[in-house]
């Protein structure tokens, strides 16, 4: 038995368990369901082969979706295509992956805790805790939050000197000099800008407020709290054991392997997380209802802002949570990497989509949550 069919009868014994109870769902329609599956089948397996854009190959490596529906008693979790290219590994589904800016819901729940026992305030100005120049006077703890700060994005300075010394190992104080070298881009509270130096600081900060390291508060107060086992705070995020590759495209080089082309400590604090699917399916649950926050820290954290219009896509920033339409979660990437998690608290449906290497899994997301939700509005 393969190792993928073998996680295939494990989750869905004891999906079979937990939903056949009196729970308050329909009964399971197992036509519907099947065909909800071939639905999902099929998008799974068009983006590993025959994806041509402009004439080239663009079919992507390996792909994971995941989607639990418990109105419908469905579930479904399945991986599609390479871990590997050049060894032709196949990709699992409990395989690991740099989870990239999706470390952001993770440090803004943290901020979010000290929020709520009175070490930190939303309105308080970055000064109180770290000396930011230019307009650190006028940047809040909720403008970092929301990515309104206006600060330039320190990555744009690290991504220069990395061409010189790829497995340089970067300090914060570097990566905090890299973001301080250039004026901010606009004034604070003015527009959603992404900028990864807003949560380098907010990083610090809860470094500063608490006396510990942020790996080790995300560990104690999320991972261990919620039993994430597979989830990890990783300096340099370093992958081992069972894990998926990532991949760069270019037109001249077509897939390039960019798993460990960089140390990744210059995403520190940022998106230096790595994970895997099924800790990333159950997190986005516990993330979107509050699980670990209070009732008003989650109502700050999903007052939205436009983040950017995507064709027919409206996506939105909180404070640490993104949203489309009713799917409320985060996409998050990093070189390689992109994982996008999402749900539906009205349905508590989970969407889940990572690639190994870039995509557009905003969309793809949406796509997925229609196989259950035909009529679900993203704008």
């Amino acid at each position: 038995m393969t190792k993928n069919c073998l996680y295939f009868l494990l989750i869905f014994s004891t999906v079979f368990l937990t939903t056949n109870c009196d729970n308050g769902t329909l009964p399971t329609n197992h036509e519907e369901n099947e065909r909800y599956a071939a639905r999902l089948d099929a998008i799974g397996d068009s983006l590993i082969s025959n994806l041509i854009i402009n004439g080239k190959d663009r079919s992507i490596p390996g792909v994971i979706i995941g989607l639990h529906s418990p109105d419908k008693n469905f579930t479904y979790l399945k991986a599609f295509g390479k871990a590997d290219v050049i060894n032709s590994t196949s990709l699992f589904r409990d395989d690991k992956f740099r989870i990239g800016t999706l470390t952001e819901t993770f440090i803004s729940t943290i901020i979010f805790r000290f929020i709520e026992d009175g070490k930190i305030k939303l309105n308080d100005p970055v000064n109180k805790f770290i000396q930011v120049p230019h307009s650190g006077g006028l940047i809040t703890i909720k403008h970092l939050l929301s990515h309104r700060s206006g600060l330039a994005d320190f990555t744009d300075s690290v991504r220069y000197y990395q061409n010189e010394e790829p497995m340089k190992k970067f300090s914060t104080s570097e990566l905090l000099n890299y973001a301080f070298n250039s004026y901010p881009l606009i004034t604070p509270d003015k527009k959603t800008e992404y900028s990864h130096t807003n949560y380098l600081l907010l990083s610090l900060v809860a470094e500063q407020v608490s006396g510990e390291t942020i790996g080790s508060l995300i560990d104690k107060r999320i991972i261990k709290a919620l039993n994430l086992t597979n989830t990890e705070f990783q300096a340099d995020a370093q992958l081992t054991g069972a894990y998926s590759k990532g991949y760069v495209w270019s037109d001249s080089l077509g897939l390039s392997d960019y798993t460990h082309n960089y140390d990744y400590s210059w995403l520190w604090g940022s998106a230096n997380m790595t994970s895997n699917s099924f800790d990333l399916m159950s997190w986005t649950k516990s993330f979107v209802e509050g699980r670990l926050i209070s009732a008003n820290s989650l109502q700050e954290m999903q007052s939205f802002n436009l983040f950017k219009t995507k064709e027919t896509l409206d996506v939105k920033y909180g404070k640490g949570m993104m949203g489309i339409g009713a799917l409320l979660g985060f996409s998050g990437e990093t070189y390689g990497y992109h994982t996008s998690v999402y749900y539906i608290p009205s349905r508590k449906i989970t969407i889940f989509v990572f690639t190994n290497t870039a995509n557009d899994n905003d969309n793809l997301v949406v796509d997925v949550a229609r196989v259950v939700l035909p009529a679900l509005r993203v704008n």
